[in-house]
Parts: structure tokens; sequence; C-alpha cells
């Protein structure tokens, strides 16, 4: 069975991985991300969140941070985090071993934080601050459409941990130890990191905990999981290291 899913793993790389990097295809644990988390919606705005089970976690800090509809692109922005690994598959890295010990360490938070999301649904109330904003702000007709659009594709519950802020979190520490880019580069990067992880606040997305959560949640697969896996697989990998692509 292990030699099957070998040969499989290497099947992928042979046809497949050209095409991967030639265009901007996202990686698999970005829609494995999505559909976790857009399940998890469903389920709680469906079948009844169990409130009863939800942790109060508004702060008066949370009501006082402004609502800035400007800031959707940068909340958006947070896709752009997921092409950084395929770096990794390219010349001078060529290591699918350091790609797949990323890949996997994100779907282990992204399942992480769905069980959360089942077991502690925490409805974000501050979208009522940003819909009564929305009526009576003077904004440009398709930033008014994307912020509404965002918050009915956007269901409330998921709360903490912000797989928002956690995932890119991960990749960013990944990228710093294995020193990708260049060293502007990746400044440029970690100030794009701060901005969103402000703008998943000044969206009305998330609380204050919901940050705290996810970062806590990344530091620690990163230091008990993803961290030593990346020093691990510094050595030439095996066609079967590859297998979380």
């Amino acid at each position: 069975m292990r030699d099957l899913i070998s040969r499989a793993a290497c099947l992928w790389l042979q046809h497949w991985r050209p095409l991967y990097l030639r265009l901007p295809l996202l990686p698999p644990a970005f829609f494995c991300m999505i559909l976790g988390y857009e399940a998890c919606n469903w389920v709680n705005a469906t079948l009844g969140a169990p409130r009863w089970l939800s942790i109060p976690v508004a702060t008066q800090w949370d009501w006082q941070i402004p609502f800035l509809p400007g800031s959707l692109p940068l909340y958006l922005s947070f896709i752009s985090f997921y092409y950084l690994p395929k770096a990794l598959l390219r010349e001078p890295y060529r290591n699918e071993a350091y790609y797949a010990a990323m890949h996997q360490a994100l779907q282990l938070t992204t399942l992480v934080s769905c069980v959360i999301f089942l077991l502690a649904p925490t409805p974000v109330e501050l979208r009522l601050q940003a819909l009564a904003a929305l009526d009576t702000a003077h904004l440009p007709a398709w930033l008014r459409a994307g912020c509404q659009g965002m918050f009915a594709i956007d269901g409330e519950y998921n709360a903490w941990p912000s797989l928002h802020v956690s995932q890119p979190l991960l990749i960013m520490l990944a990228v710093q130890q294995l020193r990708l880019f260049s060293p502007l580069l990746r400044r440029l990067l970690w100030l794009h990191w701060v901005l969103m992880v402000l703008s998943v606040l000044t969206m009305k997305q998330h609380y204050l905990w919901d940050v705290f959560t996810a970062v806590l949640l990344a530091l620690t697969y990163w230091l008990a999981w993803l961290s030593p896996r990346l020093r691990a697989a510094a050595v030439p990998p095996r066609p079967q290291m590859a297998l979380g692509l």
C-alpha cells in the first residue's frame, strides 16, 4: 500500500506539478480550509448553533474599533499568502518535503479550528455595527456591494480561532525559517500580514479574542509540529515524503 501511494505521489509530481506551477492555482489546503469553514457555518446556521456553549468574547475595545470599509481589499488579500509555499517547488528550492510539511500543517489547523467552530460557535455580533454603518456611509457602489456580498457569503458563527490569521501566520513563520525570497520582500510580507490582521478587526469580522487565539494556535503548531519537521526535511526528500501535495 505504501509503495502504491508513493507511486501515485510521484505520478502527480511528474504530470501535474508543471501545470500547478505555471498557472496561478491555489494549493489543496486552501480549498480544504474553505470547505471546512463553510460547512461549519452551514451546520450552525441550519441545525442551530448550541449557543449555551458559546464563550462571551466581546469586549468594549471590540466595539470601539472603527468599521473601515476601505480595508476590504486588505481583508481579502489573505488568499495571496497561500501562493507563497509554491516557491518550495521551484528552483533553487525544489524540496517537496518542505512543501508537504507546510501543507499538512495547514490542514491540521483547519481541522482543529473546525472542531472549535462546531463545539463553541460564537456569533460575530460586531457585524450589526458594520451593517448599520453601510446604510449611512457614502461609499462607491463597488465597495458597498463588496462589503454586503462578503457579509452574505461569510456566515457569522466561525469567530475563533480566526483561520484568516492563523494560517497566513503559519506560512510566514515557515517563509522566515526557510529564508524564502529576499530579506526586503520578507519584511514587506510581514507588514502585509500585520495590515491584513488589522483588517479583520476593522471589517468587523472578528473579535480581538479571535486574533489572540489564532496567533496562539499558529505558534503552537509551529513550535510543536511544523518547525521540527522543516528541520528534519533538510535532507534530500524521498518520493514518499511528498504525500502532502
